[in-house]
């Protein structure tokens, strides 16, 4: 336990906001399965593990009303989230430095227990006490989540694993065993890989080569890392009076993906904890973001579709050639990340361009179905209620679409009464800022360096880029300049763009 509190002092863990653990969405996936749960707006949220804050904080920033407590064994990391906190003066967020063996049921109830990142990584009696005091600790109506590696799919990282540990076994400082890590890494990231096993390994070590130094360590060089069937998980949690809810990542629950024997082999499998094993299977999963309940609680898996109507949706996605189509003809729409998605229904394609255009706030479900018709100049219909629903569902399901019970706005200040979340956490060195939707911004030193020099004005592109330019030739700005490169023409394109990506997340 010393060389693992070592490490994470010395590597401290890059962590990024996670929108698939908070409240909001937990409470979605409840409400659809037919739990009633705490109103997320405010709830009281314990998070274990939680590093220096970076998804715990932001959810306490945008929901005031909650109440917010995070555990770390990291003392170094507990600090970094604290100035974090008092720089915000963020009286609702409370970071302790202590051993989750230390948790009991005087700490209190929780709305919400979040445990990313841990499970798999600590010693079986550790393993033992989070679903204890999931029992103890989480509200009768509560949800935890809690991620963790899973057989058989992991096997494959436990071979790069295996391979990386036999290399460091000599080495004791961190920083030493990371580099000794990448060394080896890099030299087999080179050598041929011979059929399909030695190829998936090939992809394994080209990805390593470009993970953050956290991850690769606290993955693949720490004492404890043990994966679990699902299957053993959920029986660990019956014994603890705990049941399963959902996957966070809800699509993964079901098989509509598949198609032949296997699917109708599948359809055979009626008990959903038996099925989803099966599917964990067929998709070689590796990790997963399980949600427990208390075990009285009964969630109702034929979902009703017309609990969607009163919740607020949100979506980032532009159609391929800049016009939404307003017919029935496949339309590819991208995302920030680059990612695609095909949409063929008008409706379809009308509620996510609102919801672009609304960004950074959403909209009621039932508002935008009624702003699809007018858009296409159709009149309601069952058939079209039915298909809207269900389309709305499976964007949500694949994380296209982010739905919430109540609205998130994005946090307002009176001007120099506070700093802003974003611009706080680029000043501290965080590795992305959160947006009211909980999705992270990843920041390098110039989106940093930009949002530092934001301020409670209407931003005027050419000022900042002056700002910034100034900070290049004083040497504090280290800019990405190829050979041929306009410094200035490169400056102000890059202010623009970040403009218009930080208002679309809402960040100032």
């Amino acid at each position: 336990m010393n060389a693992t509190l070592e490490s994470y002092d010395d590597i401290p863990y890059q962590g990024v906001p996670l929108p698939e653990s908070r409240p909001d969405h937990l409470a979605v996936i409840g409400h659809l399965l037919g739990l009633d749960g705490p109103d997320p707006a405010t709830a009281r949220v314990l998070e274990l593990g939680c590093a220096a804050g970076e998804n715990l904080l932001p959810l306490a920033w945008y929901r005031p009303g909650g109440t917010y407590l995070g555990l770390d064994l990291s003392r170094e990391q507990v600090a970094h989230g604290q100035r974090l906190i008092d720089r915000l003066g963020l009286a609702n967020a409370t970071l302790r430095h202590a051993d989750i063996m230390q948790v009991d049921a005087r700490w209190g109830t929780f709305d919400y227990i979040i445990v990313h990142g841990v499970w798999s990584w600590v010693p079986e009696a550790v393993r033992t006490q989070i679903l204890a005091l999931c029992q103890t600790c989480l509200a009768p109506n509560g949800i935890a989540y809690i991620s963790y590696n899973t057989l058989p799919g992991w096997r494959l990282r436990g071979m790069v694993r295996d391979m990386l540990l036999y290399h460091v076994r000599d080495e004791t400082a961190p920083r030493q065993r990371l580099q000794r890590a990448r060394e080896l890494i890099a030299l087999l990231a080179e050598a041929p890989g011979e059929g399909a096993l030695g190829e998936a390994l090939q992809r394994e070590l080209r990805y390593l080569t470009g993970v953050a130094d956290s991850y690769l360590y606290h993955e693949y060089l720490e004492s404890e890392n043990r994966p679990v069937l699902f299957t053993d998980f959920i029986a660990a949690a019956g014994q603890h009076g705990l049941r399963y809810l959902a996957d966070a990542e809800l699509h993964t629950m079901f098989a509509s993906d598949l198609t032949g024997p296997v699917a109708g082999w599948l359809q055979g499998v009626s008990e959903q904890i038996e099925q989803e094993q099966y599917l964990d299977f067929l998709r070689h999963r590796f990790f997963r973001r399980s949600l427990l309940v208390h075990d009285d609680r009964r969630p109702d898996y034929e979902i009703d579709l017309q609990r969607l109507w009163p919740l607020t949706a949100h979506g980032l996605w532009w159609p391929d050639g800049g016009q939404v189509g307003n017919d029935d003809q496949p339309q590819i729409w991208r995302n920030e990340a680059g990612e695609a998605i095909t949409v063929a229904d008008p409706l379809v394609k009308a509620a996510l361009g609102r919801l672009t255009q609304a960004a950074p706030a959403g909209l009621r479900v039932d508002r935008l179905y009624a702003e699809a018709l007018e858009a296409n100049g159709a009149s309601d219909t069952e058939g079209l209620r039915a298909a809207f629903l269900e389309a709305l569902f499976n964007l949500f399901a694949t994380q296209a679409v982010s739905l919430v019970l109540t609205p998130i706005a994005p946090r307002s200040e009176a001007s120099g009464a506070a700093v802003s979340l974003a611009r706080s956490q680029a000043e501290l060195g965080f590795a992305a800022a959160a947006s009211p939707w909980h999705v992270g911004v990843r920041l390098d030193p110039f989106s940093a360096g930009l949002l530092g020099c934001l301020s409670g004005d209407a931003p005027e592109p050419s000022r900042l880029a002056q700002q910034l330019l100034a900070q290049w030739r004083d040497g504090r700005l280290d800019l990405p300049l190829g050979p041929g490169d306009d410094a200035d023409r490169l400056v102000v394109a890059n202010v623009e763009r970040l403009l218009q990506l930080f208002a679309r997340h809402g960040l100032f």
